[in-house]
């Protein structure tokens, strides 16, 4: 860049190579980015600006490692990083599902005097989620909470989602709640996540209840739900609700899953069983 500059007697100064790194998180260039702050590094000393632009083309390019080195070389070179710069580092890791990366990089946050801010408490929950990691993920939410960070519907959603993956349906109920009270209305993706949370740790009536409290709420099942309350009923033995739901879901116009069908199908055995018996 500063060669192709100085062909039309330009000098590149410290605004013109920011100008250039900001532009390239936009187009995912993370490698053009990381070769102008080396180029700049020789004639000026970046900013904090400049360093966040990198390492933002290095999240935008899932490049979590890369993004990690430009973090490395931004305190070598006696730079604090700032509030975006770490979100950027952990947006990068949350890409990757790289958990345990992000987690270090929130604790470095907390090391260096800054509050952890929305941004980087939700990826860095994310991340663990991505990452399978979800009791850990559970954690974070906790730390988050206790350190005086409020959390968004993003949060709270994330968080039932590693519920549901763990079956934790204590803690799923709980979350709902504490998502009502925080003024945050759950959304038809929160109850599924409940619903599931339930299902999987074989708390059937529970499941039952939170979809027919989606209705009070005037909340629309989607098909995912449908078939996590569908699949809740045959495990409860409740036969008669799986065809009507199944009939219900074809109303909406909603694709029954092959567990719903397989549902429906058990169902009707059991009911002619029963009939001839």
């Amino acid at each position: 860049m500063a060669a192709a500059l100085k062909e039309r007697g330009i000098e590149p100064d410290e605004p013109c190579y920011n100008s250039v790194l900001l532009a390239c998180p936009m187009s995912e260039r993370w490698q053009k980015a990381l070769d102008v702050l080396e180029e700049m590094r020789r004639a000026w000393r970046p900013t904090v600006d400049s360093y966040a632009a990198v390492i933002g083309a290095c999240a935008q390019g899932r490049q979590f490692e890369r993004a990690l080195e430009v973090l490395a070389v931004m305190r070598e070179s006696g730079v604090d990083p700032d509030l975006h710069c770490y979100e950027r580092a952990i947006i990068a890791c949350r890409h990757c599902k790289e958990s345990v990366s992000a987690i270090l990089v929130l604790d470095e946050m907390r090391r260096s005097g800054l509050k952890p801010s929305l941004v980087a408490s939700n990826m860095a929950i994310e991340a663990c989620v991505r990452d399978k990691e979800w009791l850990r993920a559970l954690d974070l939410f906790d730390e988050m909470t206790e350190c005086g960070v409020e959390p968004d519907v993003f949060t709270f959603n994330t968080a039932l989602s590693a519920c549901h993956k763990s079956g934790q349906w204590e803690r799923a109920l709980t979350l709902l709640d504490d998502m009502k009270r925080a003024g945050c209305e759950p959304g038809v993706h929160s109850y599924y996540c409940a619903v599931s949370a339930c299902r999987e740790a074989g708390q059937w009536d529970e499941a039952i209840a939170l979809f027919g409290e989606m209705g009070l709420v005037g909340l629309q099942p989607d098909a995912l739900t449908y078939s996590a309350v569908i699949v809740a009923c045959q495990m409860a033995k409740k036969w008669s609700r799986v065809p009507r739901l199944v009939n219900q879901m074809r109303r909406e116009g909603l694709e029954p899953s092959i567990h719903a069908c397989n549902a429906s199908i058990k169902a009707s055995v059991h009911a002619m069983q029963y009939t001839q018996a």
